[in-house]
């Protein structure tokens, strides 16, 4: 019975990192090479305060109780407004609403679109605080932009009185990507080569664990609390998993389906996140060098802990572990000496 829950655990721990890797929010924030910022609001105003988040994805627009803020959407009309006191309301009839969904504005307007119509207010929050993706403040297009540097504007209103959000965008050359690829391979190379190292098996839960710092801080980011989410999660399973893995090393089959499957989870983190290496501009506001690292170790680390894992499991079993014949089912073949504990008599003594 404790042997079959054994095996119960990593299994359904791979199920779930099965699960856990299916598809994420609808287009969060990715990394790119290209950079937003605001360089000013004009005319200067007390009590707001904005930001470019997620390299080039979101504005977003905090605001003290007290004063009320209307962003103004593509045509001219009412599409965001944070009240006096914190409330946050989007309009359903802004055109801006609905195009914001996609971050190339590729999608259909639903009935009742219409800028020119009196807004319908609904409220998505009470922290007096906003977010969006705005396509006035990055490129629609893919690739370079061209010329490199471009300035936005943002119109919205501050208590009736008309403001601006300035800001640009310009083009920031690619990180080379290679060293986080030959780290990669070095972890990956290093454990493989080494299957029963302790210190090599560490790995497996630190780099869960960097998984889940860098997964928090990718929570943070809007419309990036279900990759963060999924982040933590995978990371936290490498981290149970490895460490369950280091405890069990005197089975190493049941040790080895521990670590593929905490392995797997590593995987499962760091592929979909791989534009980290090779894209200067990320999402998180975490040093870029820790989360290229999150990956590149995730990724090295994964891949060698699935294949030492999976070794582990095929491998067969010492022969001082499996069962002599005699000892299946109190069976005892004839001219076989009795045991110590006593067996039957031989005549012939």
């Amino acid at each position: 019975m404790r042997r079959c829950l054994a095996w119960r655990v990593p299994v359904l721990a791979a199920i779930w990192v099965g699960v856990l890797a299916g598809p994420a929010a609808a287009d969060p924030a990715r990394p790119g090479d290209v950079r937003s910022e605001v360089t000013a609001v004009t005319p200067e105003t007390e009590g707001i305060t904005a930001e470019v988040v997620g390299g080039d994805s979101f504005l977003r627009v905090r605001v003290e109780l007290g004063r009320e803020v209307v962003v103004i959407g593509y045509e001219d009309e009412p599409y965001l407004r944070i009240g006096v006191d914190g409330t946050v309301e989007v309009n359903d009839r802004s055109p801006a609403r609905w195009l914001n969904e996609d971050r190339l504005a590729a999608v259909d307007l639903p009935a009742g679109v219409d800028p020119q119509a009196p807004p319908d207010w609904r409220v998505i929050g009470h922290d007096g605080e906003a977010a969006w993706h705005d396509h006035r403040i990055h490129r629609m297009a893919p690739g370079r932009p061209d010329p490199p540097v471009q300035e936005w504007r943002v119109p919205l209103t501050v208590d009736g009185r008309r403001v601006t959000i300035d800001g640009r965008y310009a083009y920031v050359p690619p990180a080379p990507a290679w060293p986080w690829w030959v780290l990669a391979a070095a972890v990956a190379g290093v454990r493989i080569a080494w299957p029963r190292s302790r210190i090599a098996s560490a790995g497996l839960p630190v780099a869960g664990l960097l998984v889940v710092l860098v997964g928090m801080r990718l929570a943070a980011v809007p419309s990036g609390d279900a990759q963060g989410a999924t982040a933590i999660a995978l990371g936290a399973i490498a981290v149970v998993l490895g460490l369950a893995g280091l405890a069990l090393r005197r089975r190493p089959p049941v040790q080895g389906a521990f670590e593929a499957a905490g392995g797997a989870a590593l995987l499962a983190a760091a592929l979909p996140r791989l534009g980290v290496l090779s894209h200067s501009v990320l999402v998180t506001d975490a040093p870029a060098w820790l989360d290229r690292l999150s990956v590149s170790l995730a990724l090295g680390i994964g891949v060698a802990a699935v294949v030492v894992g999976v070794r582990g499991v095929l491998a067969p079993r010492p022969a001082g572990e499996q069962l002599a014949p005699a000892q299946i089912g109190g069976y005892q073949p004839p001219g076989t000496s009795a045991s110590a504990s006593g067996g039957p008599h031989d005549p012939r003594s």
